[in-house]
C-alpha cells in the first residue's frame, strides 16, 4: 500500500499515464474518435501540470481518483508508475509565541535500496536523511507567512541513475479569537485575517471545531474566566 499523500499519488498516477498508456493502446488511442480528448491526456505528462491538477483536489478525493485511474489502467494493460518523493508535512502551521520544530518525511517510491536525500529550506539541524526538523518561527509582523523545504532524492531505479526533487511551502497562522458581544460567538482568524476554518478550539475542557468561517457557536455565554486555546495554543479573546 502506497505512503503517498493523495495529492502525490494522483499526481504519480496521472504522468505515469500519459506517458505510457498511448504506447501500450497505441492502436485505439490513435483512432480519430479520441482526437479531442488525446491533447488533455497528453498533457498531464507534464509533472508540473499534473500536479497543479491534484493540488485543486483534497487529499481524500485525489486519493480516491488515483485508486480509480489505476485500476481502470491495470484492467486495459499493465500500470508503470513513474519512480517519485513526496514530503510529508503539514498543510498549515498554527503558532504562539515560540518557534516550533515541525518534523517532516520524505516517501520514496519506485527506487532501489540505498538511495540518499538531502534538504534546503527552513530547517532546523541536519539536512540529509529520510527525516529532518523545519524551523517554524512566529511572524514578525502582521499579514501572510510561510516556511520552505526543498528535498532531493538520488538513487537508482531499474540501474539508472535518478533524481526525484519535492518541494513544499507552508503557511505560518497566528490565531486570533474574538467574542461577539453577547458572548455565543467565537471567530477565530489568524494574523493576515484570513478565517480559520476547520480548527480546534478548547474552552476549558471542551473542544469545538470551528465551521468554514472560523466561527464557533457556543449554547452558553462564554465565561470570563474560561481558558481559550486554539490548536492546543492559549490565546486571548478580543471583544
Amino acid at each position: 500500500m502506497s505512503r503517498l499523500p493523495g495529492r502525490a499519488r494522483l499526481a504519480r498516477t496521472l504522468v505515469a499515464l500519459a506517458r505510457h498508456l498511448p504506447a501500450q493502446l497505441k492502436g485505439l488511442v490513435d483512432s480519430p474518435r479520441f482526437d479531442a480528448d488525446r491533447p488533455a491526456l497528453e498533457s498531464f505528462a507534464d509533472p508540473d501540470r499534473a500536479a497543479s491538477a491534484a493540488a485543486a483536489m483534497a487529499e481524500e478525493e485525489a486519493d480516491w481518483l488515483a485508486d480509480v485511474l489505476a485500476a481502470r489502467w491495470a484492467a486495459l494493460a499493465d500500470v508503470v508508475l513513474e519512480p517519485t518523493a513526496a514530503i510529508l508535512a503539514p498543510t498549515e502551521i498554527w503558532l504562539g509565541q515560540q518557534a516550533a520544530a515541525v518534523p517532516l518525511d520524505v516517501v520514496v517510491e519506485g527506487l532501489d535500496e540505498g538511495w540518499d536525500a538531502t534538504w534546503e529550506g527552513d530547517l532546523s539541524g541536519s539536512a540529509a536523511g529520510a527525516s529532518v526538523l523545519l524551523e517554524a518561527r512566529p511572524p514578525e509582523a502582521e499579514g501572510p507567512a510561510q516556511v520552505v523545504a526543498r528535498v532531493k532524492v538520488q538513487g537508482r531505479a531499474g540501474g539508472k541513475r535518478t533524481l526525484l526533487v519535492d518541494h513544499v511551502r507552508i503557511p505560518l497562522r497566528v490565531p486570533r479569537l474574538a467574542v461577539s458581544a453577547d458572548r455565543r460567538q467565537l471567530l477565530v482568524r489568524d494574523q493576515a485575517e484570513r478565517p480559520a476554518a476547520g480548527v480546534a478550539v478548547s474552552v476549558g475542557a471542551t473542544v469545538f471545531r470551528t465551521d468554514a468561517h472560523g466561527l464557533v457557536l457556543l449554547d452558553e455565554p462564554l465565561a470570563e474566566t474560561a481558558e481559550l486555546r486554539v490548536e492546543g495554543l492559549r490565546v486571548e479573546a478580543a471583544s
